[in-house]
């Protein structure tokens, strides 16, 4: 289970604390959006050899060897790497690990010319959430059962919830 998990469940283990027994039959969800935080209108422009990339409020120095421009935003918020084709700046846009799975993922992007020196894309990258839902039950004898399920997992089948 990774850290943000525990958190998820963590935080929905105490809100379900505070409610008397009566009111913990239903069901409860935990849900955490983690990003992206890079997303949207990329700007790549250049002048004389200097390129340079736009993009959520950074601006950041683009390499451009050959047909292929790479940058990376700083602290590890995601990376670039696309290759000229005529007018256009074909490429992949690298986000971070998710929390769901913990690894990068890679989201196509196009940037067309719109000015001299100019071009213009949009990075739309993959959603980065966790859900966790915990169903309670009243059983026999006043007592209660739950389980818990992450659909965008299957996180929770194997854990022995009762």
């Amino acid at each position: 289970m990774t850290r943000s998990c525990q958190l998820t469940l963590v935080f929905l283990m105490l809100s379900l604390s505070a409610a008397g027994s009566d009111d913990l039959v239903g069901l409860w969800e935990g849900h955490r959006f983690a990003g992206p935080v890079v997303a949207g209108d990329l700007l790549v422009s250049h002048s004389d050899s200097e390129w340079h990339a736009e993009v959520s409020g950074h601006r950041v120095k683009a390499e451009h060897v050959g047909d292929t421009l790479t940058f990376s935003v700083p602290g590890g918020r995601g990376a670039f790497r696309g290759r000229f084709r005529g007018d256009q700046l074909a490429g992949h846009w690298i986000q971070p690990g998710t929390i769901n799975n913990g690894m990068p993922h890679a989201s196509p992007v196009v940037l067309q010319t719109v000015g001299e020196g100019q071009l213009r894309g949009q990075i739309v990258p993959l959603e980065d959430s966790f859900s966790i839902y915990l169903a309670v039950t009243e059983k026999a004898a006043g007592t209660l059962g739950a389980f818990l399920r992450n659909p965008d997992r299957g996180f929770g089948v194997f854990l022995n919830v009762d």
